[in-house]
């Protein structure tokens, strides 16, 4: 990867001072994470589309607020947390859309 991208950017490649690689099998082992993920659960078209993993729940007044409600990261922590507060308060999805 570091050699292609040199070639695309060679004006860039003297600027780099330190590179190293981590795959699945090093998150396994230096974090003790399950089949090598990083964080959350594992990211399969079954986990996404996991009918336990949805904002309401099936207890009344319990919702779901976190990157696995609708995908991974930080990204995804701030959809699952904004959809839970738009399930609570529906106006508060109209004032993103401005």
């Amino acid at each position: 990867m570091l050699a292609r991208f040199c070639r695309h950017f060679p004006a860039l490649a003297p600027l780099i001072r330190f590179h190293e690689l981590s795959t699945p099998l090093t998150q396994q082992r230096y974090l003790r994470s399950p089949g090598g993920a990083m964080y959350g659960l594992e990211m399969t078209a079954a986990r996404l589309t996991a009918p336990a993993l949805r904002v309401r729940t099936p207890v009344h007044g319990l919702l779901l607020a976190g990157q696995d409600v609708t995908g991974p990261g930080v990204a995804g922590a701030l959809m699952g947390g904004l959809m839970a507060a738009a399930v609570i308060e529906p106006a508060l999805l109209k004032r993103f859309a401005n």
